[in-house]
């Protein structure tokens, strides 16, 4: 009969999960596994398996210097709304998205890492015709181009065995003829952006693009309110002419 409930008709591990996610409120959008399992009243265990498939699927992230958890990138593509670190970064960044693109007309775009990845997280249009279009949401090899490395050089410190981590695991992508992926030229790239505050390409993400995008930091106190316990937010400025040569 359609509408009768029946015991196959609905998943009790679904609506556990639902549970979980609608405790992630504006009011306390950051949970530990611990909490949720008391608010919940049900095992530390189940919740531990959905926390983790969560964040393997991008719907919750954490920080690696903390046992919380937010609402992450995922449910920003389903939804369009933006919460937790990602909403304060966006709103600390924009002015400046702003007043760059004012001046210069170009596409101006905000990037973060993200589980290896690099993610798009805003973006103001610039006014040249031919664009190459990577949406707001868009996720890219953690070498994509010019913000990638400009990511990569400020993320990890110089001669770290992380590069070469990163590259076993295939995290540093062959996009073109034209990408560096071997370690000792990487790692030379990286050292002279450090110098340099700047990154440029040539055709390393797409042939016929060129990027310069620049380095730009957000500092913002703790939520303990200590100053020397500030998140420290590498934003980078694509100022990309995204023309096809």
């Amino acid at each position: 009969m359609i509408g009768r409930k029946t015991p196959w008709a609905t998943s009790t591990t679904l609506e556990r999960a639902c549970d979980v996610l609608r405790l992630f409120t504006p009011r306390k959008p950051r949970w530990t596994i611990s909490e949720l399992a008391r608010r919940l009243n049900v095992p530390k265990s189940g919740v531990f398996r959905l926390v983790k498939t969560f964040e393997r699927k991008r719907f919750l992230q954490s920080s690696a210097d903390s046992y919380e958890y937010e609402l992450g990138s995922g449910i920003w593509e389903l939804t369009g709304i933006v919460s937790g670190k990602r909403e304060r970064l966006i709103e600390k960044a924009s002015p400046y998205l702003r007043d760059l693109n004012k001046t210069t007309g170009l596409l101006v775009s905000l990037r973060v890492l993200e589980n290896d990845e690099m993610v798009i997280v805003e973006r103001v249009e610039g006014n040249d015709p031919v664009k190459v279009n990577f949406p707001v949401g868009t996720h890219q090899p953690l070498n994509h181009g010019a913000p990638g490395k400009l990511l990569l050089a400020y993320h990890y410190p110089p001669d770290s065995y992380q590069l070469q981590e990163l590259i076993s695991r295939g995290k540093i992508t062959k996009l073109t003829d034209r990408t560096l992926t071997d370690r000792r030229r990487l790692q030379e790239e990286l050292n002279k952006i450090r110098r340099l505050g700047y990154a440029t390409s040539d055709g390393e993400a797409i042939r016929g693009t060129i990027e310069s995008p620049t380095r730009v930091e957000l500092n913002w106190p703790s939520r303990g309110g200590s100053g020397s316990h500030c998140g420290r937010i590498f934003m980078q400025y694509e100022a990309a002419n995204e023309i096809l040569a």
